[in-house]
């Protein structure tokens, strides 16, 4: 497989797709396992079992992201909360 496939635009679209999914599930850890088990048979089924460890380093930054969006988006939902009671 090709490095900058590897290397870049698998990374962006795991990225993507785990701030996509963090939005629909509100769940961090629930976006790393479903990352982590799409990752899991893709190795099996398609790829080599090398790409396992790959699989593995894409489900943590999946992780970290879910947790970064979650972050900022309830950091979100707070001020505007608060907003809201300081107006009233």
């Amino acid at each position: 497989m090709d490095p900058i496939l590897l290397f870049f635009i698998i990374p962006i679209a795991t990225i993507v797709g785990a701030i996509a999914l963090e939005k629909l599930l509100n769940s961090p850890i629930l976006v790393g396992a479903i990352t982590f088990t799409i990752f899991l048979i893709l190795s099996f089924t398609i790829l080599t079992t090398n790409y396992l460890i790959l699989g593995l380093i894409y489900s943590i930054l999946a992780t970290i992201t879910a947790f970064i969006t979650n972050f900022f988006d309830t950091q979100r939902r707070f001020k505007c909360k608060y907003k809201y009671r300081k107006m009233l």
